[in-house]
């Protein structure tokens, strides 16, 4: 597929009744969280051309006629810039595959740097680009797609105090690390997207994708005996209840 079909049906896509889509319910609470989050105006798409046209009076233009999103490095379906989803989309190692024909982009974050950490959420999945450890000596990444489906339990962004980076968790299995720099809306508006995935998934993933995840992000024993725990911190249940539940999470 050539970048002018790609574009073309990327915004059909865009241009669909969201009732008709698969998990409709999800996008539709995507949708309403960019309505209610945005607070960065953005000039244009291109973000290196939107750090020249900030000096001097381009600064005035993006006061005066920039278009508000979640963050600078957040973009909500047409906001995305389709030149940078197709490159990502035609890389060798297929991180970014998704199903042109079924699968909606509605929001990417993408930092722009050198080192690249983007993550881009479909109708039905996760696609990650991130490091694979902290330190800017470190080369390797971390990539792969997780199922909407998949997305449940416990959501941790862990930011380390040395290196200020910031390692996302999904019931305790680890996806990579990110560093967000001063950005401080982004990290919190993925947190509680992610978040809200978890919590709700029952209400907004309606549609059951059986397509295996490229991670393992199934509750890992820790994860499990760390939510007990919380449970009974929060005093929702008792040390008898903790004990048989600890019981049995480590005979499953």
């Amino acid at each position: 597929m050539d970048q002018k079909d790609f574009e073309t049906k990327v915004k059909e896509n865009w241009a669909k009744d969201e009732s008709s889509l698969p998990n409709a319910e999800y996008i539709m609470f995507l949708s309403k969280y960019h309505a209610e989050n945005k607070g960065v105006k953005i000039f244009t798409q291109v973000k290196f051309i939107f750090y020249l046209i900030t000096i001097g009076f381009g600064f005035l233009l993006v006061l005066m006629f920039g278009k508000r999103r979640i963050s600078l490095d957040i973009a909500y379906k047409d906001e995305i810039d389709t030149y940078w989803l197709f490159k990502y989309y035609n890389e060798e190692s297929g991180w970014c595959k998704f199903d042109v024909d079924n699968e909606v982009p509605l929001l990417m974050y993408d930092k722009g740097d050198l080192f690249g950490h983007i993550i881009l959420i479909t109708n039905k999945n996760i696609y990650y680009f991130l490091d694979e450890d902290k330190g800017i000596t470190n080369t390797n990444k971390s990539t792969g797609r997780i199922n909407l489906t998949s997305i449940r339990g416990s959501i941790e962004f862990k930011k380390a105090m040395l290196s200020g980076y910031t390692n996302i968790l999904i019931n305790g299995n680890r996806l990579g690390c990110v560093e967000f720099d001063g950005d401080s809306r982004s990290p919190g508006s993925l947190k509680t997207i992610f978040e809200q995935t978890a919590l709700r998934n029952n209400e907004l993933i309606t549609y059951k994708d059986e397509s295996p995840n490229d991670e393992e992000v199934a509750p890992s024993l820790e994860s499990k005996l760390k939510e007990a725990q919380g449970l009974y911190d929060k005093g929702l249940i008792n040390a008898e209840e903790l004990k048989s539940k600890r019981e049995q999470i480590l005979s499953s």
